[in-house]
This record gives C-alpha cells, sequence and structure tokens, in this order.
C-alpha cells in the first residue's frame, strides 16, 4: 500500500508543506519525460541508456521521498548496469503503475 503524508514528509525534509508542494508540482511535470526516455531505451534494448534513464527516475523518486519510486527504479537500474536479463517491461509497468498510485494520493 502507497502512503505518502506531505506534512510529515515535509517536516522531515524541513520545509514548508507549500514548498513540497512545488517541488512534487515540479517532480510530476518531468516524470512523464523521464519515463518516455525510459521506455525508449527499453525498446531499444539498450541496457546503458536503461540505467541511466532509471537513475534519473530513481532520483527524482528519492528526492520527493516516493520511496517505492526510487527502490523500483533503482532496481531497473542497477539490473541494466549488471547486464541482466530481466523482463524490463514489465518493471517500467510497474513503476508507471506505482507513480500512478502517487500522483492520485496526492
Amino acid at each position: 500500500m502507497v502512503k505518502y503524508n506531505i506534512n510529515q514528509v515535509a517536516e522531515e525534509m524541513d520545509i514548508t508543506p507549500e514548498v513540497l508542494r512545488e517541488i512534487l508540482d515540479l517532480f510530476f511535470e518531468h516524470i512523464d519525460e523521464y519515463m518516455a526516455q525510459l521506455e525508449k531505451e527499453i525498446k531499444n534494448n539498450s541496457l546503458e541508456e536503461i540505467a541511466k534513464s532509471a537513475h534519473k527516475i530513481a532520483g527524482s523518486g528519492g528526492a520527493v521521498q516516493f520511496e517505492l519510486v526510487r527502490k523500483l527504479a533503482k532496481e531497473i537500474e542497477n539490473s541494466a548496469r549488471e547486464k541482466k536479463i530481466i523482463d524490463y517491461k514489465e518493471k517500467f509497468n510497474q513503476l508507471k503503475e506505482m507513480i500512478t498510485l502517487y500522483k492520485n494520493l496526492l
């Protein structure tokens, strides 16, 4: 289950909830672009580029404390860096779903 308390996260980050909302707006403004890039790299089966794109998403998710997004993107990144054979498309779909869950919470 996905949980996210803006007030608690803002306090942990030592910022106001209003500032966190602005940061979240920026996250959601850019995440579609990052996800589109990741999807393209998965279709091209370019492991190096998959790792780079997933790294951006992991960092962005971590910055706003979307821990499930960060973990899943990090798993994709590490698998690609290690040239592991996994179902990247399935992981992408899970990541997309996770981002949608967070978005719907807010």
